[in-house]
Order: C-alpha cells, then sequence, then structure tokens
C-alpha cells in the first residue's frame, strides 16, 4: 500500500529522497546494495544504519521527533527500490544468481541425485 508519492509513509519517502539525490549517500547507497543483494530485509538493515550514523547529535525533543522519524521509515521498501530499480545492480545480480544456480543445477546432476528435473521441482515447484 502506497500512501506517499508512492511509497509507504512520507517518512519513507522522505528518506529515499535524500539518499537519492545527494551524490555522496547516492554512491553510498549503491555500494550498500552491491554487498547486500542477497536479501531486501539485510540491505534495509544497513540503509537503516547508514542513516542512524550519520543522525546529528539531538537531544530531548528534537532526538525524539528525530528517532520517531527514522522508525516510521519502511527501510525494507527502500532497499527493494534499490534493488529492483537499479539496472547495473539488478542485471548483476540476475547474473549472479544465474550463475550460481547453474552450477547448483551441473553439481546435483552430476552426484547421482536426480535429474534437472528434480532440482527445478525441488526450487520451483511442480511445473
Amino acid at each position: 500500500m502506497t500512501d506517499y508519492n508512492g511509497w509507504k509513509n512520507y517518512e519513507t519517502w522522505c528518506i529515499a529522497l535524500w539518499l537519492g539525490n545527494e551524490q555522496g549517500s547516492e554512491s553510498d547507497m549503491q555500494s550498500l546494495t552491491h554487498d547486500n543483494l542477497e536479501s531486501a530485509y539485510d540491505l534495509g538493515k544497513a540503509i537503516k544504519d547508514y542513516v542512524e550514523e550519520y543522525k546529528p547529535e539531538v537531544t530531548g525533543l528534537y532526538c525524539d521527533l528525530l528517532q520517531s522519524a527514522i522508525d516510521a521509515a519502511d527501510f525494507r521498501e527502500i532497499a527493494e527500490h534499490y534493488i529492483t530499480e537499479n539496472p547495473r545492480v539488478t542485471s548483476n545480480f540476475t547474473l549472479n544468481k544465474i550463475l550460481s544456480w547453474s552450477l547448483e543445477l551441473l553439481e546435483y546432476v552430476q552426484g547421482d541425485e536426480g535429474s534437472a528435473d528434480d532440482l527445478i521441482i525441488n526450487q520451483f515447484g511442480e511445473f
């Protein structure tokens, strides 16, 4: 469900906007995405850690308000955006997955563990 400019909420949109529009943070997001391609959850956690690492030191009311905004953001949604919307990352991720799965298929078939069809059914269900 999207509630704010295509994002879950204002906080998610705002953080995604700033991370994607600042040259330094955009570069950092591409690096984080490259390092965490396997899991949107892990990438989301890494992005949240990044945001909190650069959070200014404030106290009292402003600390509570800032932390509340960070906590309200959906970092997994931001992570999914970086994984799926970045063509270089997506194509590299897809290629790596295909290569990895091809090697697994080859080992499976050569190891007398069953047919290629058996492995495909295990991975994707009946076809």
